[in-house]
């Protein structure tokens, strides 16, 4: 009777202990779902007001914009988020190694099947310092961390925790968000490119080990600098 009345108590925490998780679950889809709707949004809004004004004539608004609007992403993360990114160690020289080769094949492949492409770049003999500044400033920092953030450590974060064993498509569902997000930019070979890049950075933060959140913001931002610097 003792050993009965143990089974059942064994069952009924377990029971608990599933609900939980399920209820937990469910939660982490709310909010994958809904911060996917607002980050559409607000990089649709975001575009509309590039295209409104020049960017270089409110280069600070744009910037503090982009960040204002990545936030919420990192308070639910914080709040309601399912998993937790790894403490980053910054004496860890492979990350910083992983950061700078990730995306250096991709961007060859990318001029070799594309070419060089006047709607997405600029020529480097047009710019001045400052504006070189300005470029690496927002491209291979602001853009970089909050788009790395956003896809890789909180998208692609809470659908390896959502699909369990079949994690492994998690960084490609957050690819194909990422490159959603760059449908309302009018270019179709952006929107390959960002799926292209999101496979690559996914893929490698999900395989190899000590590939940190630096390597990330490192692989990003050094491919967007690239290409907005040489083609």
């Amino acid at each position: 009777m003792r050993r009965i009345i143990t089974d059942m108590s064994t069952n009924k925490k377990e029971n608990i202990f599933n609900k939980n998780i399920k209820i937990k679950n469910e939660t982490q889809i709310k909010c994958v779902v809904v911060m996917w709707l607002y980050y559409y949004v607000s990089f649709y809004l975001f575009d509309i007001a590039d295209r409104i004004y020049s960017l270089w004539a409110t280069r600070w608004f744009i910037s503090v914009l982009y960040i204002i609007i990545t936030i919420p992403v990192v308070l639910v993360y914080k709040r309601w988020g399912g998993h937790r990114e790894p403490s980053i160690n910054l004496k860890d020289y492979r990350q910083y190694i992983y950061g700078i080769l990730t995306l250096i094949p991709y961007y060859i492949v990318k001029v070799i099947v594309l070419g060089p492409d006047t709607k997405l770049g600029m020529t480097i003999t047009k710019l001045d310092f400052g504006e070189i500044a300005w470029f690496f400033l927002y491209y291979a920092i602001i853009i970089a961390w909050c788009e790395e953030f956003v896809f890789r450590v909180f998208f692609q974060g809470e659908l390896v925790k959502i699909l369990g064993k079949l994690g492994w498509l998690a960084p490609f569902i957050a690819a194909v968000l990422f490159a959603l997000i760059h449908i309302p930019q009018g270019y179709t070979e952006q929107v390959y490119i960002a799926f292209g890049a999101g496979l690559v950075l996914g893929y490698a933060k999900f395989f190899i080990p000590g590939y940190s959140f630096i390597s990330l913001v490192m692989a990003h931002g050094l491919y967007d600098f690239l290409i907005m610097m040489l083609l």
